[in-house]
């Protein structure tokens, strides 16, 4: 809007746009000093006084319906332009005129007794015609004798239409036309002196506005960051303050924000990153992979090369670091439990493989010319990100490229990570002496009784499996997809009476809205409770559990009664979902014994985690679904 009133191309309904939210700034600017959040960089009255011009200038009750080029009327308030007063003042005593006549017609219309309550003779425009005095046919008719025979509308036409009659003169004509002229004068004055009101208000109030705007844009940001951090578990990043030569990042239970909030794949599995000089490393932290003398042998760890199969998370675990440091350095909340880093001067990815038709390169010249830009501009302070790099030219020579890539950086001593399927980098003489340089995977285990893949998600040593590939198309078992959806429907129309009676009855977890209690998700029998696989007892006073909300979808599974109680007398233990190449499901098994229950309590950053005993032997928190 402030745009727009720099150009004078504000419409008039936009000035209420402009008035409203001004309004809105003074209740935000009283709510900020009354809670004392921040100072606003502009005073109260630099607000007040925009809104009396605006008020004292603009009619807004008018000004609402119009666009630029729809005004067909004054907006503007008396006292703004002398020449639109003096014609709106012309225009009021010739419509009076027309109100004396309309009242003469009406008195008329009271002496046959056809008159009401309501006002029955009105005041018409056309465009084209201009104004003329309307009312119903069937009321003329009861004075249509009495309005003949008296002579002040002796020179009166009556024309009847339809439903109504029109009745004009020509001095009702003459009216009109001196109405509608000063009309169009009025209507093109006051398109002129808005244009200049605009212009006025911009030269008085143009610094107000940038001051508000960024005020408001920079309270804007720093609600939703609250909001979000409370909302999904964000933490705040530390930095350290590194030596030039030297850089750090440890990010421990590291989300990807946005594929965390789907919950598409069961309750996210977060891992921790640990990555150059560990001299920082001074805040508490559970056991993970890169902190495994077996993986670093006592050297930072400055590269890594991530191997696992295709939807094993190996991208978004990549990219849910480069999000972590984009967000730290932007001043936002993080979506892991703890970050600390040395700030970074640049951040190179390499995900996204297209060819460039409009410079003539293909994948693989794309991929080479960003390859060389990184090598160009990355320094011991650069984060670099790679995604299946090379994989637009033949296996032999794209080796060769990934490795002297992973050589070069490896000298720069910059932190990266590749991506890759390329099993061959881990046996090459020239990447196993490279000491800053590690193996990691993202492991995938074959079910080979359920035929099925099963997805971990949690990093570990090494480069895992290569023959996964293998593995996959097993699980898949493309020839016999026809039986597989054959079977499929044989199970739905066997059971088409049972999903009939449990959709009658199904009904939303009180827990989550998401979650539908139909049947118990370990027999099939008709659900009646819901339970919460990590118990509600462990949960923080924000109600979360770690990184996920004990009420998260993933955490609660609709039970029958008998297997709801087999898990409280410990004869059942529930281990929650897990990924497969079928989809989520559920892990569960028979115990001997009832499990001890802990009450856990989480711990602030830098401050070490206790854990006690509960005083109580059976699962606090637990809650039946009401049925």
């Amino acid at each position: 809007l402030s745009r727009r009133l720099n150009l004078a191309r504000l419409h008039p309904f936009e000035m209420n746009h402009l008035y409203e939210s001004m309004v809105s700034v003074k209740e935000l600017m009283l709510y900020v000093k009354k809670h004392k959040i921040q100072k606003t960089p502009f005073h109260e009255s630099e607000v007040d006084e925009f809104l009396r011009d605006i008020e004292k200038s603009i009619d807004l009750d008018v000004s609402r319906r119009f666009t630029n080029n729809t005004v067909d009327e004054n907006f503007l308030m008396s006292g703004v332009d002398e020449a639109i007063d003096t014609l709106v003042k012309e225009n009021s005593v010739m419509l009076i005129a027309f109100e004396d006549i309309m009242k003469k017609i009406e008195r008329l219309l009271e002496e046959a007794g056809a008159n009401s309550s309501a006002k029955v003779v009105s005041l018409g425009l056309l465009e084209k015609e201009g104004y003329y005095i309307s009312l119903s046919k069937n009321r003329f008719s009861f004075i249509e004798s009495a309005f003949k025979k008296d002579e002040e509308f002796s020179k009166f036409v009556v024309k009847k239409l339809t439903n109504s009659v029109k009745i004009t003169s020509s001095f009702t004509d003459e009216l009109s036309d001196r109405i509608m002229k000063n009309r169009r004068k009025i209507v093109t004055l006051v398109k002129e002196r808005y244009i200049q009101l605009q212009l006025l208000f911009e030269r008085r109030y143009a610094l107000l506005f940038e001051r508000v705007i960024s005020y408001v844009a920079d309270l804007d940001v720093g609600v939703s960051s609250s909001k979000i951090a409370q909302e999904y578990k964000h933490s705040r990043p530390m930095i350290v303050e590194a030596k030039e030569d030297e850089n750090f990042m440890q990010i421990m239970q590291l989300r990807h924000p946005l594929i965390e909030v789907q919950e598409r794949g069961g309750i996210y599995v977060p891992n921790d990153i640990v990555m150059g000089n560990r001299d920082y490393l001074d805040l508490p932290h559970p056991t993970t992979v890169m902190l495994d003398v077996s993986v670093h042998d006592g050297h930072d760890i400055n590269g890594v090369l991530l191997y696992g199969i295709n939807s094993s998370g190996k991208s978004s675990l990549m990219k849910s670091i480069g999000i972590a440091v984009l967000m730290a350095q932007s001043g936002f909340f993080v979506s892991a439990a703890v970050m600390k880093f040395s700030i970074f001067d640049s951040l190179f990815t390499r995900i996204v493989s297209k060819d460039n038709l409009a410079k003539g390169l293909s994948t693989f010249a794309v991929e080479m010319l960003e390859l060389k830009n990184i090598f160009n501009r990355a320094t011991v302070r650069s984060l670099v990100l790679g995604d299946e790099i090379s994989h637009g030219t033949e296996t032999l020579s794209g080796v060769a490229i990934v490795a002297s890539a992973i050589k070069k950086l490896s000298d720069v001593r910059c932190l990266f990570l590749f991506a890759t399927h390329l099993h061959q980098l881990s046996t090459m003489p020239e990447i196993t002496k490279l000491n800053n340089v590690v193996d990691l995977h993202l492991s995938v285990e074959y079910d080979e009784a359920a035929d099925k893949l099963v997805f971990n998600r949690v990093l570990q040593a090494g480069s895992g499996s290569s023959i996964y590939g293998l593995e996959f198309a097993k699980s898949l078992h493309m020839d016999s997809e026809f039986l597989e959806i054959a079977n499929t429907i044989r199970k739905r129309l066997a059971n088409d009476f049972d999903e009939l009676e449990l959709l009658v009855k199904k009904k939303k977890s009180k827990y989550n809205k998401e979650l539908y209690v139909t049947k118990c998700i370990i027999c099939g029998a008709v659900a009646e409770d819901v339970h919460h696989i990590s118990h509600q007892s462990l949960a923080d006073k924000a109600g979360f559990i770690g990184h996920f909300h004990k009420d998260n979808k993933h955490n609660l599974v609709p039970l029958c009664k008998e297997h709801h109680k087999e898990i409280h007398d410990g004869k059942l233990h529930v281990n929650g979902f897990i990924m497969t190449s079928k989809g989520l499901e559920l892990q569960f098994e028979e115990q001997m014994s009832k499990p001890e229950v802990k009450k856990v309590q989480e711990p602030e950053i830098n401050e070490k985690m206790e854990v006690k005993k509960s005083d109580e032997d059976e699962p606090k928190g637990f809650v039946l679904d009401d049925w």
